[in-house]
């Protein structure tokens, strides 16, 4: 389970073997290669890496053949950006993205640096080009002759022993331990409070996680948070040991790919402290090479010792994330989680914030903008599920937004404070939503003004590589209905144009639409009729009952009559759903019709029965029709 996160985490910078003399203090830097070919030549000196490939006209080499020959400085966050440092000149690219910054600028190419087999593949001649290296072409063979990086060349993840560092650690998560030599710093969480390093053969690794643990737990409750960690491993030792005079629970265990685990745990200042040492090696004994590393772990930092690198992502509390897809960089609270997708989200008190970039649409405006969305709260929203609606506006580092502040409910049991901030620069907008506890008070308010504070959009990274994004969700008009028709089972049926269709081949049995409000589902069952069915629902809902102990009543309403057809309609309500927990009701109409039973079902939350949204679900009722 967590095994594979860790693997996961390291896979992007899984690296070609270099010779040593690719790395040797030699000023010139004469790289041969060729395409399909497992062969690198690095100063008449040759070693096997994986193939270069070529994708759209885009030679694509291991990133190990740039970062080695040339002594470029890497660092890697989010699993994702790699950024490249060489004597003053800085190469970003981003894995799955054709952009690539270099000092700054934007180039655009053919093909996205990508991983392949477990590789990072980055463009050569881009990166050539930046490092003032010359590229030539002699048949199959690409060579590429350029001078090495002076010092380390630049500010990678590994540490520079010349610059006196011999130690590394977290100053935040406290914790401290010798530099693992030879190996590379290739990953760290959101939050900075997991690290894992590799070799570039991809043969020994370290791994040190910080989780908060204020509750003392036994020594058997240790291991059990170390076992934790593994994927399908076989426990070979397990016992207490003694490091400095402070007991330590280790577990020791192996793989079927030939991988031994050292798992170390120690509880500490309320955390508790997970480092584990690997190895693929032929005995477990190998093990003993990492031991003197593993024992210089401390759950403390020294702020004053100069040989202590602070690889720390945490700064005033606030942890830096990134978009680049989206051209955005903003600034999270410790604890915030997030990935390359603008959604982030806080475990502790449920707060999140999502970003989303549009289309100006010819003649719209930003008031316009911020009515649409007001206007769609207070139809789609019962009036005694939201409160406190109020208009402001708030300077960012990218221009001056609109807010739409409320408080909404999904239980009338909790609040919760949601804001919608619009900003419009020239042909685009930007929006964000943030949700917060709605008790959070001044405090909470504070969190979100820090927070927006940081937030910087690249406006020029998207007016060139974005084009016309239309905003589903937010049309100017009123959703066209769109006609659907069954050949097969013989009806036309009316679906509103935002809905989205989650089973929508009306050519098979089960066809099935949601919005934000609830759902819309058809069902035909051969042979099957509306006694069956009854049965099966009650017999449903008491097992629901009786397992979930839930609160659902079930009430026949006879027949009703929509369109030119009786149909017999059942009513199910639920005051918690067993999936989020949400009040609602379920009507289900029934009819038998040519040896089927053709049932329609929709369902609405308590807190979205509204005119507007009844309306809405009689509007596709009413427009279902046989045709045969």
């Amino acid at each position: 389970m967590k095994r594979l996160f860790i693997l996961l985490m390291a896979a992007v910078l899984l690296l070609g073997v270099l010779p040593a003399a690719a790395s040797a203090a030699e000023p010139n830097v004469n790289i041969k290669l060729s395409v399909g070919s497992s062969t690198l030549t690095v100063n008449g000196v040759n070693s096997t890496i994986q193939k270069p490939i070529q994708e759209n006209g885009t030679t694509m080499v291991p990133l190990s053949v740039i970062t080695k020959a040339f002594g470029a400085g890497l660092k890697l966050e989010n699993n994702k950006i790699i950024t490249l440092t060489y004597n003053g000149t800085t190469v970003v690219l981003t894995l799955g993205s054709k952009t690539v910054k270099v000092n700054g600028k934007d180039v655009v190419l053919t093909a996205a640096p990508k991983v392949v087999n477990g590789v990072t593949m980055v463009p050569l001649r881009v990166i050539a080009s930046a490092f003032g290296a010359t590229l030539s072409v002699n048949g199959s063979v690409i060579t590429i002759t350029g001078m090495k990086a002076s010092g380390n060349g630049g500010t990678g993840s590994g540490i520079n022993p010349d610059a006196g560092k011999s130690k590394v650690g977290d100053s935040y998560y406290g914790w401290s331990m010798n530099y693992p030599s030879g190996l590379t710093l290739v990953n760290q969480s959101a939050s900075g409070n997991v690290s894992t390093w590799r070799d570039v053969q991809d043969l020994k690794m370290i791994f040190v996680a910080v989780d908060d643990m204020e509750s003392e737990l036994s020594k058997e409750e240790i291991r059990e948070e170390l076992l934790m960690y593994s994927d399908y491993e076989t426990v070979i030792d397990k016992r207490t040991i003694v490091v400095g005079g402070v007991n330590i629970e280790r577990v020791i265990t192996k793989d079927n790919s030939g991988w031994f685990y050292e798992y170390r745990g120690l509880q500490s200042n309320g955390k508790l402290y997970t480092v584990i040492g690997g190895m693929k090696t032929s005995s477990k004994d190998n093990l003993k090479q990492l031991q003197t590393l593993l024992d210089s772990f401390k759950p403390s930092f020294d702020k004053s010792d100069k040989k202590l690198k602070d690889v720390s992502k945490v700064v005033n509390g606030m942890v830096k994330m990134t978009s680049p897809a989206y051209g955005l960089v903003l600034q999270l609270p410790v604890g915030w989680s997030g990935g390359q997708e603008p959604m982030y989200y806080n475990m502790a008190d449920h707060s999140s914030l999502m970003f989303k970039t549009t289309s100006l649409v010819e003649g719209d405006t930003l008031d316009q903008w911020l009515s649409r969305i007001r206007k769609r709260v207070e139809t789609g929203i019962a009036k005694d599920y939201f409160r406190n609606m109020t208009e402001s506006e708030l300077v960012l580092k990218d221009g001056t937004a609109k807010v739409l502040t409320y408080e909404v409910t999904f239980d009338k049991k909790e609040w919760t404070k949601q804001r919608e901030i619009l900003l419009v620069v020239n042909k685009f907008r930007y929006a964000f939503s943030y949700s917060s506890p709605a008790d959070g008070g001044a405090e909470a308010d504070k969190v979100f003004a820090k927070i927006m504070s940081t937030v910087d959009i690249d406006t020029k990274y998207i007016e060139a590589n974005f084009s016309s994004i239309e905003d589903e969700t937010d049309l100017l008009e009123a959703p066209k209905l769109l006609v659907k028709k069954s050949k097969k089972y013989g009806y036309t049926v009316s679906i509103p144009s935002d809905w989205s269709g989650y089973q929508k081949d009306f050519e098979k049995p089960s066809i099935y639409y949601a919005n934000d409000m609830g759902d819309f589902a058809i069902d035909i069952d051969e042979g099957k009729t509306i006694q069956d069915a009854i049965k099966e629902m009650t017999n449903d809902i008491k097992d629901l009952q009786d397992e979930e102990d839930a609160n659902i009543t079930l009430k026949d309403e006879g027949d009703v009559k929509f369109g030119s057809n009786t149909w017999r309609k059942l009513s199910v309500y639920m005051t918690e759903s067993y999936y989020d927990d949400l009040p609602y009701t379920m009507d289900v109409y029934m009819i038998e019709r040519n040896g089927k039973l053709y049932s329609i079902t929709t369902s609405i939350y308590d807190m979205n029965v509204t005119e507007q949204n009844l309306a809405t679900l009689r509007t596709m009722l009413e427009s279902f029709a046989f045709t045969s």
